[in-house]
């Protein structure tokens, strides 16, 4: 997975160092057919639009469509896009932001592999945790989902699912010890740090 940093066209005359959104995650996951872009924030600022973009050189990238962004918002918000388009081969997405006076900012750039689409990939985070993991996948993916201790004990009864959506899970593990557990989906496992 490619990841780059933030940069912005045009200028912000009050404080350059205020960004129009908090981003918290951009993903990228091929799913059966085409690809599934999702994307939270934190806050937003001035948001007009966001706008995801493609490409297959990671260099010359293709608007593909816009999602209107909340405006000014100090809540979590989620957002998601299916494109259909894209079902094999490599591409990689671009998640740019537009503030209401006309302002760009780049964020992300994810590659989707979908030449292998038994290939699944899942997105938990925060690692480390103190309380809650949240998992991004695929809905097939994420229909079993299992939680071991560092001794290989299922420790999936001492955590509760807190919010559940066809691609994203949130788990309370705020009941387990402190320490190293692994979380077991459909086909995948991944080590997750409990502090």
């Amino acid at each position: 997975v490619s990841e780059y940093g933030y940069f912005t066209f045009g200028t912000d005359n009050l404080n350059n160092n205020v960004l129009p959104i908090e981003l918290l995650n951009f993903t990228a996951i091929c799913q059966n057919h085409g690809v599934l872009l999702q994307w939270e924030t934190a806050s937003e600022l001035n948001d007009d639009y966001f706008t995801i973009l493609r490409s297959i050189d990671a260099k010359n990238f293709t608007e593909i469509v816009e999602v209107s962004g909340a405006g000014t918002s100090s809540e979590l918000h989620s957002y998601k896009y299916n494109d259909w388009d894209w079902t094999s081969g490599t591409a990689y997405y671009e998640l740019e932001q537009t503030d209401y006076n006309g302002t760009h900012t780049y964020y992300k750039i994810h590659e989707a592999n979908c030449k292998d689409e038994a290939n699944s990939h899942v997105l938990i985070y925060p690692n480390p945790t103190t309380d809650h993991v949240k998992l991004i996948s695929t809905s097939a993916e994420l229909e079993q989902v299992d939680i071991y201790n560092a001794l290989g004990q299922d420790v999936t009864l001492s955590t509760s699912i807190v919010n559940r959506s066809e691609t994203i899970i949130t788990v309370d593990v705020s009941n387990l010890s402190n320490g190293f557990y692994t979380i077991k989906t459909k086909t995948t496992s991944s080590k997750i740090l409990k502090n």
